[in-house]
C-alpha cells in the first residue's frame, strides 16, 4: 500500500511538472536538471572528491556525495515584487551601521553588524564576518523566532527568500549553512531535534542538509545531505529561495536566482540522500520539522580554512511562496 501511495504522489507530481515546464523555463525558473559532481568519499570523516565526511552528533557530518543522475524539470517560484506584504520581512535600514540587527533579532554570535558597503534596496544591509579561529566548529547567525512571525506554535509550511552577497568560500575542510529552520522533526514513531539547512559543502557544492538529535537517546540520530555542483556567483547579489511545504507536490525546494536546484526539489518520503554512519534515523523520510525558529548568516562545520565575509539583505518570510525581488 506504501509503495502504492508514493507512486501516486510521483505520478501526481511529474504530471503537474509536465504541464509547467515549458512556462518555467520560459521565465527563467526551470530545473537546470544536474545532480553533477564526481564519486565521493566512503562517508563518516571522509575526504574524497565527493565531499568532506564527518561523524554525527552536534557536529552535523555529511556524507559523501554520489555521481551524477539527471534532474526533474522544475516549478516556478514565487512572483516577484516589493518587501512589502510578508509575515516577516527586513530591509535593514532600521538602526546605526556598525551595531547588531534590532528586535525580533537576536544576534546569536555577535558577528552581524549593519553595514552601508553593498545594499540590495535603500542603503543598508547586513554584514556577517567570521575569521578562522582553529575551533572544530564556528558560528555567525542571527536567530528569528519564526513562530511569532507567522502567529502559529510551529509551521512545516515555510517560505524563505533573501537577497545574499557573498565575498568568497570558506575551503574545503568542512560544510556550512546559510540558513536554517530549526524545530522538532517527528515521523515513523520517533522524534528528534534539528534544523533543515541550506549551504554548501567546501568550495564545490551546494547541501540541502536535514539534522535531527534523537529526543529518546541511543547511537542513531539523523544527519543526512543532498548534495549538487557548486555555481554560486560571487561578488554580486544572489536570490536565495527555501521552500518548506506541507501541501506542495514537493516539499522541499531551492533556487538560486529564480532557477530550482533540481536535486533539491524532493517528496519528503522519496529522498535519496548521503547519511553519516549510524546517521539515518528516519530511514530515508526527511520529515518537515515544526519549524518554531530560523537563522542565517554564516555558520561553518569542522575547521574553517578562509575568513568568509557576506551581506543579507530584503529577507522575507511567509507561508507561501516570496519570490525574489526586483532591483529597485
Amino acid at each position: 500500500m506504501v509503495c502504492q501511495l508514493r507512486f501516486l504522489k510521483i505520478v501526481f507530481a511529474c504530471s503537474l511538472l509536465a504541464a509547467c515546464t515549458s512556462d518555467a523555463r520560459s521565465s527563467g525558473t526551470g530545473d537546470d536538471g544536474d545532480i553533477g559532481g564526481s564519486s565521493g568519499s566512503d562517508g563518516e570523516m571522509g575526504r574524497g572528491e565527493g565531499g568532506v565526511g564527518g561523524v554525527a552528533g552536534a557536529g552535523g557530518g555529511i556524507a559523501g556525495a554520489g555521481g551524477s543522475t539527471g534532474g526533474m524539470p522544475g516549478a516556478t517560484g514565487g512572483q516577484a515584487g516589493n518587501l512589502g506584504g510578508h509575515k516577516y520581512q527586513n530591509d535593514f535600514e532600521q538602526g546605526e551601521p556598525g551595531s547588531p540587527p534590532l528586535s525580533p533579532l537576536t544576534d546569536d554570535d555577535r558577528a552581524a553588524k549593519l553595514d552601508r558597503t553593498h545594499a540590495f534596496s535603500g542603503v543598508q544591509s547586513l554584514r556577517f564576518h567570521l575569521e578562522p579561529n582553529g575551533n572544530e566548529n564556528q558560528s555567525g547567525l542571527v536567530s528569528l523566532r519564526t513562530d511569532r512571525s507567522l502567529g502559529l506554535a510551529s509551521s512545516k509550511t515555510v517560505f524563505t527568500r533573501f537577497m545574499l552577497w557573498m565575498e568568497g568560500l570558506p575551503g574545503n575542510n568542512g560544510h556550512w549553512d546559510l540558513v536554517a529552520h530549526h524545530g522538532k522533526i517527528s515521523g515513523g514513531g520517533k522524534d528528534a531535534v534539528g534544523f533543515v539547512s541550506v549551504g554548501g559543502l567546501g568550495e564545490g557544492k551546494y547541501k540541502l542538509h536535514h539534522f535531527g538529535t534523537p529526543l529518546a537517546g541511543g547511537g542513531t540520530s539523523q544527519d543526512c545531505s543532498v548534495q549538487k555542483a557548486l555555481d554560486l556567483p560571487l561578488g554580486e547579489w544572489v536570490c536565495v529561495e527555501m521552500d518548506l511545504s506541507e501541501t506542495e507536490p514537493f516539499n522541499y525546494a531551492v533556487r538560486i536566482n529564480g532557477r530550482n536546484l533540481g536535486v533539491f526539489q524532493l517528496m519528503l518520503d522519496f529522498v535519496s540522500a548521503q547519511c553519516t554512519t549510524n546517521g539515518n534515523l528516519f530511514q530515508d523520510t526527511w520529515y518537515l520539522p515544526a519549524v518554531t525558529v530560523t537563522k542565517f548568516g554564516f555558520r561553518h562545520w569542522h575547521k574553517m580554512e578562509k575568513p568568509v565575509t557576506l551581506w543579507i539583505d530584503d529577507i522575507a518570510i511567509d507561508r507561501k511562496p516570496v519570490g525574489c525581488p526586483t532591483k529597485p
